[in-house]
């Protein structure tokens, strides 16, 4: 589980150099291992799906979807998809701006760009009734051989809540990889107003 990064150009050094031999490499995002876990089990998906694909250009695409199901919200879901030139290794490019748009005016939005090599910005915005129904932001630090991750879930800070997470992977060697989780959590409906959680991987 690693990334391997190399330069754009021949003359330019790697954005992420991560000399071979002894160094096992950046070993990802706690969102990335989620997202590996959940793909493990196969969807359970009744009804029919279409989705037709285009790309405009090298770097934008529009995705048209339409679902019919029973267990699944049914409907039309446009889709759009924006990567700038920015290359960091071989297939990251930045910024990265996604959305998608429901016929009744709900809208998810994602933006990523990095800054430098290492650092990497994220906000993820879910609108729902012309109401701004839930926000993510999340900072991730990369280095040759551990990743480190501060995410921001749905702050409200008049009444200060919300979700803190604290994330840190530490590749051990190019097959294992140590780290550990911690969130805090405010909110009016907890008893006591707030409730915090540890979580190790190995």
């Amino acid at each position: 589980m690693g990334i391997i990064l190399a330069s754009s150009r021949a003359h330019n050094s790697p954005c992420i150099p991560c000399p071979e031999g002894y160094v096992p490499g950046n070993p990802g995002t706690f969102e990335e291992l989620h997202k590996k876990v959940k793909d493990l089990y196969p969807p359970i998906f009744e009804g029919a799906k279409l989705r037709v694909k285009r790309c405009h250009n090298e770097g934008f695409f529009t995705v048209h979807s339409l679902t019919l199901s029973s267990m699944t919200p049914s409907g039309y879901k446009l889709g759009t998809c924006y990567t700038g030139s920015k290359h960091v290794g071989r297939l990251e490019r930045y910024p990265m701006i996604m959305g998608e748009l429901m016929p009744n005016g709900n809208l998810a939005t994602t933006f990523v760009h990095t800054l430098g090599c290492r650092l990497r910005v994220k906000h993820v915005n879910q609108i729902v009734k012309q109401k701004f129904e839930a926000s993510s932001s999340t900072i991730d630090y990369r280095s040759d051989e551990a990743t480190f991750s501060i995410t921001l879930d749905n702050p409200d800070f008049s009444k200060c809540t919300g979700t803190l997470v604290v994330h840190y992977l530490q590749a051990l060697s190019n097959r294992l990889t140590a780290g550990t989780e911690f969130a805090f959590h405010r909110s009016q409906l907890i008893p006591g107003g707030q409730e915090s959680m540890i979580a190790l991987a190995l």
